[in-house]
């Protein structure tokens, strides 16, 4: 240490690492060097898509940070009074010291450090000799990358009516990440200490929603041998995200809306009601107005829970967030299983570009933590990837689940039969080709429609198609 005589330096020290509305505290060794990253060999390891794999470096023997070329920069906001976290977070503080890759700079007790949109408050700490790892217990949420004009003016209407407890209902294709923006709407308001509950409504059969959703009291059915308090109970002080509400029943819709208006819910089997306090944000991949009209979904609880519709663009029309979301999936996937992160060749990044990604946001994640298991210790190749074979499968569907009409401008590319020159075959043709591919699997052919099952048998049933047995191979 330059001052090898003063107890005040040789105190140890404590990094409090403000990440994604998370407190976490790190203690510092007294002396050596800590290096902050995104790898998994980093002293202190962050999952924030701002941080580079190697971001910086504390030296704690002179009490200097150092800058390692990383992508998005790091600032260092000297110790005063009145800084905090916050303070910095909320621009009070200014813009700081930007660190220039590979110069050192001195910093003191209460500083604050910023890597990138990380903040991290150094002060005094108990004494360790390691440093330890961030605890397991916290669960990141997903990173947001943003690229696209009209997804940041999503993310930012989503921000400002976060604040609020008015309903949300999000509209998008299966896979864009509608659950992603409905926890960010959740982490964003101030309800974000409170649970966030999510109810798949198209995950569960009709019998066992309504106990899931609303309770039940010891007796209410045959098995019930306990009352058990429902998901909208549970989320009480919080946010009760409802994912595939178009699936809904329509007599369970009739319950939910009665739970909106009265903000009261009464269990199956009960007499009682309960008073909860509970903000609704609602997802679907269905057009529905369109449901409304065809007498499958209320309308009373549509405009309910349409206070605010926030529209998420497929990822094929957004062709810009590619690239990032690619290599933002590639890098975290490498670094939480301890593997090197293969390099993306310019022909893969092609192969990406050129790809229609029918299931959007999910695929591309899939794709990318399969690509270096495909590519081993090698560079990531366009075989690696979804191929054009894929692209051009005569079944395929860019909207699979909204059957009438496209949320955006163009139609969407419908599952057409093997001799068909036409690519418009009517929503029973596809359900009916896809079932005759999969050997009447429904399970099967629902996944390559790009639907639950359940939404496949209430099709079946609407359109009265036959349920053909499974093939013997």
């Amino acid at each position: 240490m330059n001052d090898a005589g003063s107890d005040f330096d040789r105190r140890p020290f404590e990094l409090v690492v403000y990440e994604r509305k998370h407190r976490r505290q790190v203690r510092l060794p007294p002396s050596g060097d800590v290096v902050i990253g995104r790898s998994a060999d980093c002293d202190v390891r962050l999952e924030d898509r701002s941080i580079s794999r190697r971001h910086a470096v504390l030296h704690m023997s002179t009490l200097e940070v150092e800058d390692l070329d990383s992508k998005n920069g790091s600032w260092l906001f000297a110790a005063k009074p009145g800084l905090s976290w916050e303070s910095v977070a909320d621009g009070v503080s200014g813009e700081g010291l930007k660190l220039a890759g590979g110069v050192r700079q001195r910093f003191e007790p209460g500083s604050v450090v910023k890597l990138g949109s990380v903040i991290l408050y150094l002060q005094h700490g108990t004494p360790v000799m390691q440093t330890e790892p961030i605890p397991e217990e916290v669960v990141p949420c997903e990173d947001v990358v943003l690229e696209d004009p009209e997804m940041m003016r999503v993310y930012d209407l989503a921000g400002r009516v976060a604040t609020t407890a008015l309903p949300v209902l999000i509209l998008g294709e299966t896979g864009v990440g509608k659950d992603v923006l409905a926890e960010h709407i959740h982490r964003s308001s101030p309800r974000h200490s409170g649970p966030l509950v999510r109810v798949n409504c198209g995950a569960l059969s009709e019998s066992l929603l309504e106990s899931e959703l609303f309770g039940h009291q010891r007796g209410a059915f045959t098995g019930a041998q306990d009352a058990k308090p429902g998901l909208l109970e549970l989320g009480h002080g919080g946010t009760v995200f409802l994912d595939e509400i178009g699936e809904l029943p329509l007599q369970t819709q009739v319950k939910l809306l009665h739970v909106l208006e009265t903000g009261e819910v009464t269990r199956v089997g009960g007499t009682r009601s309960k008073r909860i306090d509970v903000r609704f944000v609602a997802a679907t991949n269905r057009e529905l107005a369109r449901e409304v009209q065809n007498g499958r979904f209320r309308k009373d609880l549509y405009f309910r829970i349409n206070a605010v519709c926030l529209k998420i663009t497929p990822l094929r029309k957004r062709k810009n967030e590619i690239e990032p979301l690619a290599r933002y999936f590639l890098s975290r996937f490498c670094a939480m299983n301890d593997i090197p992160e293969p390099e993306l060749t310019p022909e893969a990044l092609r192969q990406l570009q050129n790809y229609s990604w029918p299931g959007n946001v999910r695929e591309l994640k899939n794709a990318m933590e399969r690509a270096p298991i495909l590519c081993g210790a090698g560079r990531v190749l366009p075989q690696h990837l979804p191929m054009e074979a894929e692209l051009t499968s005569s079944i395929q569907m860019d909207q699979p689940e909204v059957w009438q009409d496209d949320y955006d401008d163009e139609s969407p590319t419908q599952v057409v039969s093997a001799g068909s020159s036409e690519g418009g075959a009517p929503p029973y043709e596809r359900i009916a080709e896809a079932l005759r591919r999969c050997g009447g699997n429904q399970t099967r052919a629902a996944r390559l429609l790009g639907i639950s099952r359940r939404t496949l048998v209430n099709r079946l049933n609407e359109y009265n198609l036959p349920r053909p047995r499974k093939r013997v191979v």
